[in-house]
């Protein structure tokens, strides 16, 4: 377990906020989660046209599929970004670390597709369901972290990252969704002027939206990631 340490120790830099936002390997892991998340409303109209005349096909698409696509979604962004989202350039390969441990990623992927479902049912994920994707890419984080850890052989670690991680946290959940709706709009609404055709309005809403959620579990991870950032 000395040796891993040190080999992590002896290759890896502690990567400020900003080195790890602008990271080659973070920023491709973004850019593919954002082409995957553009898809999605693509495949739900094609589903609307092939199950016009059934209802419980369309409802289970939206309450039963979305969720399960959206929470691969997240999880493959969490694993894809690893190790540039916990601020390190080198670590355990993500093989190694869950071939180490009996919590596999289809147990993983099942509590994040869990979560998605009952999380409606308290009154302030109902009311702000934009909240559960980055609730569910720090679920994933925090299972990766400790992974880590462990495998480190590392026990003086903690899930909760500090005060001014968690206030960064809740700060941009409340911005990052109204900014990235925004944006969203108005580039659509303005390719919607220039190209004479409709729906890039709703199209770039939903990715950026998407997409500007992700900051939150990159701040969370970079918390995490100084306890063990050398």
């Amino acid at each position: 377990m000395l040796v891993k340490l040190t080999a992590v120790r002896h290759h890896s830099r502690r990567m400020y906020f900003l080195d790890i936002l602008f990271n080659s390997h973070l920023l491709l892991a973004m850019a593919g989660y954002g082409v995957l998340a553009a898809l999605e409303p693509f495949l739900s109209t094609w589903l609307v046209r092939v199950f016009e005349n059934n209802p419980p096909a369309l409802w289970s698409w939206e309450y039963l599929g979305v969720p399960l696509v959206r929470a691969v979604l997240v999880l493959g962004f969490v694993y894809f970004s690893y190790p540039a989202l916990f601020g390190l350039r080198a670590a355990p390969d993500l093989a190694t670390l869950m071939a180490a441990n009996e919590v596999k990623p289809s147990v993983i992927l099942g509590l994040l597709y869990l979560l998605a479902l009952i999380a409606p049912v308290l009154p302030v994920f109902y009311t702000h369901r934009y909240l559960i994707l980055p609730l569910q890419g720090m679920l994933a984080t925090g299972f990766l972290f400790r992974w880590m850890t462990a495998y480190l052989s590392m026990t003086a670690t903690s899930l909760w990252p500090g005060i001014e991680i968690a206030l960064a946290v809740v700060l941009t959940s409340y911005l990052a969704h109204r900014l990235g709706a925004q944006v969203g709009y108005q580039l659509g609404t303005s390719l919607d002027n220039q190209t004479a055709r409709r729906g890039y309005d709703g199209l770039l809403t939903h990715v950026i939206t998407l997409e500007a959620q992700l900051p939150i579990i990159i701040i969370y991870a970079a918390g995490l990631g100084r306890q063990i950032a050398i």
